[in-house]
């Protein structure tokens, strides 16, 4: 006996109500087919022919979509069939992806195609520049300087530099000159310097080897080149730049042979790098040896930069930053400040011993003193100077001649 309401049988024998869900249609695929040539045939142009309802030609063209029967990328788990991509942990699980830098997570090693990119510091921070940039500490790793470096920084390690840099001579405070210590030293300083001025200029293009000359011209930087110590002027190839402290009936004396009621040298620092020179009679240029410890006599004109009385006034903030950066007291003293320099573009006059090395124009050091003779216009007895004679007196001068 048939029943009103239809029924159907499930897969495990219980009947149900209702007729049997037909199965649904797949959504079509987009799939990329090469377009055939039809000549005009509407058979042959695939999907419009099956719009009107036309037999179309599949024997020429084929289509490109998913391979049937291929191997599948699934794994097996408790009977489960899972898709992975991604690494997986220990468990069999996906890791699971986290923004931000993951503590306490061994890291673990994938196959990538490429280079691989720079490890990022534990901040997680992008930074710009090689993971490498900057200071690196005695065992090659990166050094933490935490922002920039104050005054007093910057003057330690220009210290460091001009203490460890071999190319960098270090001048003593009387320079390398002989001279009896009862004749002033201003007129011995004087009469020295007219005799430099009063010697010829040689023109190295036909200088011979090995010949003492003097050579004025224009100076030009080597590799090294100087600051000065107060003015800190750049690119410079000489500097000298002393303290001087005045005595009084019941001061302090600035050095052992300071007398009463004068001035007296407390503090130097005299510096000189290897340098070039064009010289003005030939246009060739030399490079002149006054680094690298060489035997040096500089007679460069100083002016004063600071003039200070500690008992009147007060100190300059840019004067007392230096004597700290040097370790040294003000004490109630008089004192003022000179500073002496040849920078790039300055006048100078050299004297010196010629080289000519394969194609390289060089003045070196004598290897005896230099002997001026007597000097009988100033009264002076014959003087012997060691080294690179320096000599300059425009250091004070703004205007430069361009190299």
């Amino acid at each position: 006996m048939g029943s009103r309401f239809p029924s159907h049988q499930l897969s495990n024998g219980l009947y149900v109500s209702g007729r049997p869900e037909q199965p649904k249609e797949k959504a079509p695929t987009m799939s990329s087919t090469a377009i055939p040539y039809t000549g005009g045939d509407i058979k042959k142009s695939g999907e419009l022919g099956k719009m009107f309802d036309i037999p179309v030609d599949n024997t020429r063209h084929r289509k490109s979509g998913p391979i049937t029967n291929a191997p599948t990328r699934n794994g097996s788990f408790g009977g489960r069939q899972r898709s992975h991509s991604g690494p997986l942990n220990k468990q069999g699980e996906p890791v699971k992806k986290s923004s931000g830098p993951q503590t306490g997570v061994a890291p673990l090693s994938r196959q990538n195609s490429g280079s691989l990119p720079p490890v990022l510091p534990t901040t997680g921070l992008i930074t710009s520049g090689p993971i490498s940039s900057g200071p690196l500490t005695s065992s090659g790793t990166p050094r933490k300087v935490s922002g920039p470096l104050d005054s007093t920084g910057v003057a330690k390690l220009q210290k460091t530099f001009i203490a460890n840099n071999q190319a960098i001579t270090k001048l003593n405070q009387e320079g390398n000159y002989s001279y009896k210590k009862s004749f002033p030293k201003n007129l011995f300083w004087r009469a020295v310097k007219g005799f430099v001025d009063r010697y010829p200029d040689a023109e190295l293009r036909t200088a011979k080897d090995g010949q003492y000359v003097k050579v004025s011209g224009v100076v030009t930087c080597g590799n090294v080149p100087l600051q000065s110590s107060f003015l800190n002027v750049p690119r410079c190839v000489y500097s000298s730049t002393c303290l001087y402290e005045y005595r009084g009936w019941d001061s302090k004396a600035a050095n052992s042979q300071h007398r009463r009621f004068s001035w007296g040298l407390r503090f130097v620092e005299r510096h000189v790098v290897d340098f070039y020179i064009s010289d003005f009679q030939s246009g060739l240029r030399a490079l002149v040896k006054t680094g690298y410890g060489a035997s040096v006599t500089p007679y460069v004109d100083e002016s004063v930069v600071a003039d200070v009385d500690t008992s009147k006034r007060e100190v300059s903030p840019e004067f007392l930053k230096w004597l700290m950066e040097r370790n040294l007291s003000i004490d109630g003293h008089v004192m003022h400040l000179k500073e002496g320099y040849v920078k790039e573009g300055s006048t100078v006059s050299v004297m010196g011993i010629v080289r000519r090395n394969h194609n390289i124009l060089m003045i070196v050091p004598p290897s005896e003193p230099f002997s001026t003779g007597c000097q009988w216009t100033s009264c002076i007895q014959p003087t012997t100077i060691e080294g690179i004679i320096l000599r300059c007196d425009d250091s004070s001068s703004t205007d430069v001649i361009p190299v």
